[in-house]
């Protein structure tokens, strides 16, 4: 597993990094440039992979976190910002009763293992909401991504490594729905 867990604050990133036989290295650096880099080659020395290789999983908190998700990317790493209620739930199942900065950072580790197509098999769609707005909403997506150079360059960023096609429209569904929601 070479995925490292990021709880992501204003000033600070601790980083847990779950190894083969359930061993834990965490780190914890500045939340700048230098201390991006400084996770950065601290994960590429303790493996020796190549940076394509690793998997940063993070907590979407605010604007904290969005500056080191692009660097990180940008950098060649796999990069996922997830949902906190799903890792609060996720940390709730486990039976972690108290929350810390490290236990937080362990916690976004197995969160992205498992709900990866490693253990659920292939991921399915959310039949939440209005199904007439969901349909009217996913129609306007398959004619963006038909019409829109820039929608169109967007779906095939997300499609060009070989996944399902149907998520993807999809996702742009969701952040049209939400969009619509709050209007």
């Amino acid at each position: 597993m070479n995925i490292i867990g990021i709880d992501v604050s204003k000033e600070k990133l601790d980083c847990a990094w779950l190894r083969e036989q359930d061993k834990l290295k965490t780190k914890a650096v500045v939340n700048k440039l230098l201390g991006w880099q400084d996770l950065l080659d601290w994960s590429l020395k303790n493996k020796g992979l190549a940076i394509a290789e690793l998997h940063f999983v993070m907590e979407a908190t605010g604007i904290y976190h969005e500056q080191l998700a692009t660097f990180l990317y940008e950098a060649g790493a796999n990069v996922s910002v997830v949902n906190p209620a799903q890792v609060k739930f996720y940390a709730q199942g486990l039976g972690v009763r108290s929350k810390n900065d490290k236990k937080d950072s362990v916690v976004l580790a197995p969160v992205q293992h498992e709900s990866g197509n490693s253990v659920k098999g292939r991921a399915h769609l959310s039949k939440a909401g209005n199904p007439i707005i969901r349909a009217k909403l996913y129609m306007a997506a398959v004619v963006a991504i038909r019409y829109n150079p820039d929608i169109k360059a967007q779906y095939e960023r997300l499609t060009s490594k070989g996944k399902s096609k149907m998520p993807h429209s999809a996702r742009l569904c969701v952040n049209w729905y939400r969009f619509a929601s709050v209007s």
